[in-house]
């Protein structure tokens, strides 16, 4: 297994479950999506996995290394095969937007190289070619304000891709992109997925994304598994049951 999670939980003070879930297998080279309203519990899963929050019990195991023990340099070394796309950009804005990308490499060059921008011609070669690959070739040398927020949240997506990870972790990497970006990202991630066995779980408001793209999904609901299968089983009733909550919500705020 490319990822295995067993028994774990993350509760608010107030002992109300943030996240109760018993088991999650992932095999190398899955596309899994994660569905669910706002609050489900998405987005603290993937933070757990690599250890941004701290679950409160639980097994993380990643190619055989138990994560949720892991510490110092130890977790550093797991963390730099495990790739983290935020749902905000994360855009560091006093760079230019190359140096930007190059940051993504920072965990695996040393401290020395990494403090005075010594990256590789190989390193520097791939930024390029990602920022030109999406459109964004004429701003390779200029800084945020340039770009609009779309534009900023594709520069940390590649900052996350550059790093080359086993394992991507993308908390919807849709948000502040239109359609067609959405579009090329996904293809991007699915193309990474098929010819590199990246592994990629990847959180989603949109079904009909899951359904494009996922080779499995999980749908999520108060922090808790409430659907686990293949694209193929996510039928309209299923979509209803996951984002009811949602739904009721919105229309009460309309009454």
């Amino acid at each position: 297994m490319s990822l295995s999670i067993y028994h774990l939980e993350k509760k608010y003070v107030n002992s109300k479950f943030i996240l109760d879930i018993p088991k999650i297998e992932i095999k190398e080279g899955e596309f899994v999506a994660i569905l669910g309203h706002n609050g489900a519990g998405k987005s603290t899963l993937l933070q757990c996995i690599n250890r941004i929050i701290e679950p409160a019990k639980g097994e993380i195991i990643f190619y055989g290394e138990p994560i949720h023990t892991a510490r110092g340099k130890r977790l550093k070394k797991i963390r730099t095969k495990i790739g983290m796309v935020f749902s905000k950009h994360n855009f560091i804005s006093h760079t230019n937007i190359k140096t930007n990308v190059l940051y993504g490499r920072l965990g695996q060059i040393s401290f020395f190289k990494g403090l005075f921008g010594l990256y590789s011609a190989k390193e520097i070669s791939e930024a390029e070619r990602l920022l030109k690959l999406f459109g964004l070739g004429e701003y390779i040398d200029k800084k945020s304000e340039k770009l609009s927020d779309g534009q900023m949240k594709l520069v940390s997506i590649f900052r996350t891709l550059i790093q080359n990870p086993k394992l991507l972790l993308a908390d919807e990497p849709n948000e502040s992109l239109d359609p067609n970006a959405t579009e090329i990202v996904m293809d991007y991630f699915r193309e990474l997925n098929r010819q590199k066995a990246l592994t990629c779980i990847v959180n989603l408001h949109s079904p009909q994304l899951a359904k494009n793209y996922a080779t499995s999904v999980i749908g999520m609901k108060e922090g808790r598994i409430i659907f686990d299968g293949t694209p193929e089983d996510l039928t309209k009733e299923t979509e209803d049951y996951i984002y009811k909550k949602e739904e009721a919500a919105n229309a009460n705020e309309k009454k």
